[in-house]
């Protein structure tokens, strides 16, 4: 009799054995096997999700979208229509292509007005990748000086937030105070006949005039 429970403990203890060990592996009781699950799916294993949250192909889009409006803005300035083209669906409701064309020839005629050549454009995305800020470096006489427009995503692509003082019309105050005409600024012909001007006006005034 005891010789026959031993052989039973004997047979339990190896079965137990078995179900705890299989070819070396662990086995996986279904408990611990749908804590796994449950584990697995909390991590992401996306691996064309960005630090920054955002997917590769949309980080792509957006450096595709920064690029091409960067050369429009260098060397396709002179068709204005290529650069409104980038702009938000929110400012084309506010100005037409027309309207922007003539007010942005306008902002550039100003005498005083730094280049708009830009380049080594950083973006720096929102959490969702929806939004972004651009800055790039701008041609200038002293080194430093940047250049910062928006990045907004909309029907499956990425538009420029840029020229709302065109929009607004604030930027034709800077006109305002210009010490000079223009036509003094492309013409020296009238620089030298408004001197003229000016001396035959004193002519037989006293000293002081001239």
């Amino acid at each position: 009799m005891k010789f026959c429970q031993g052989m039973l403990l004997g047979m339990f203890t190896i079965g137990l054995c078995l179900c705890v060990e299989t070819n070396g592996s662990a086995a996986v009781m279904p408990e611990q096997q749908a804590d796994s699950e449950i584990a697995d799916s909390c991590i992401d294993t996306d691996s064309s999700e960005s630090k920054e949250g955002i997917s590769d192909a949309l980080r792509s889009k957006a450096e595709e979208c920064v690029d091409a409006y960067v050369y429009a803005v260098n060397y396709e300035y002179r068709e204005q229509k290529r650069i409104y083209d980038f702009l938000t669906k929110q400012f084309k409701k506010k100005m037409t292509a027309e309207a922007f064309s003539e007010a942005f020839a306008k902002e550039r005629s100003y005498p005083y007005l730094t280049p708009l050549y830009l380049s080594d454009p950083v973006i720096t995305f929102s959490e969702d990748g929806k939004e972004g800020s651009v800055t790039c470096i701008q041609a200038a006489r002293l080194p430093g000086m940047t250049y910062t427009f928006g990045l907004v995503y909309e029907q499956g692509n990425y538009s420029i937030d840029d020229w709302e003082a065109l929009a607004d019309g604030s930027y034709l105050e800077k006109f305002e105070n210009i010490p000079y005409s223009l036509d003094w600024y492309y013409d020296m012909d009238a620089v030298e006949k408004e001197e003229r001007g000016n001396e035959e006006d004193c002519s037989g005034v006293s000293e002081d005039c001239k």
